[in-house]
């Protein structure tokens, strides 16, 4: 399981939406088009960690990434409380995370399998099955309806998250379906295995549509 590492941010959400509103699409930053969302986002090159080449009209095609940390001087940084990087992508991309949407041979479903007999569970909802390929990390799945003994029908994947000792931290991946995109993001989730989602993911996608242009 692979889990991004966090970098130093030198300013907090206001600041990365503030410099945003600042920097339009203007020098310093680039104009992304993701099929399907409504409209452009534009980033400051600053937060971008990842660039295509441009299309006619000057925009780039496919989505794009951002991250926590900032070139240096520069103001546009996103909350390092909040999320560590994010790659944002096409809504079409998003297959799905339910234990029925992952093929028969995908790894996670395996997993989910044949190490239910050491699952730890979290609260009577969620349930977080071991990764045998790294020590401490988990895939952590919220049940559909009653607490059941394994992952099986439509219980869905909520993240997944590795423990780093010389920091004493989770570090976790989760994918989340917005408006009109899907966002694949990494974060920082304390001493412990994350139990709720919703705000961070709201968080999230404030910063996400928050570099809409204008």
């Amino acid at each position: 399981m692979t889990i991004a590492r966090p970098t130093t941010a030198a300013t907090a959400l206001a600041a990365l939406l503030t410099a945003v509103a600042l920097a339009g699409c203007g020098d310093g930053s680039t104009r992304y088009r993701i099929d399907g969302a409504h409209g452009l986002f534009c980033v400051p090159d600053a937060i971008n960690a990842s660039l295509a080449a441009p299309t006619v009209d000057g925009a780039v095609d496919g989505g794009f990434a951002i991250r926590s940390r900032c070139r240096e001087d520069s103001d546009a940084c996103i909350d390092r409380d909040v999320l560590i990087s994010s790659a944002v992508y096409s809504r079409r991309s998003f297959s799905g995370r339910r234990f029925v949407d992952f093929p028969p041979d995908a790894f996670i479903r395996h997993m989910a399998v044949s190490r239910s007999g050491d699952a730890q569970r979290l609260d009577d909802g969620l349930l977080a099955i071991p990764d045998p390929g790294e020590r401490d990390a988990w895939f952590i799945w919220r049940q559909h309806g009653r607490p059941h003994a394994a992952v099986e029908g439509d219980d869905e994947l909520m993240a997944s998250c590795s423990f780093a000792p010389m920091h004493q931290r989770y570090f976790c991946q989760r994918m989340l379906r917005g408006p009109d995109y899907t966002a694949n993001y990494s974060y920082v989730a304390e001493d412990r295995l994350p139990t709720s989602f919703a705000s961070r993911d709201k968080r999230v996608l404030e910063i996400i549509d928050g570099l809409r242009c204008e």
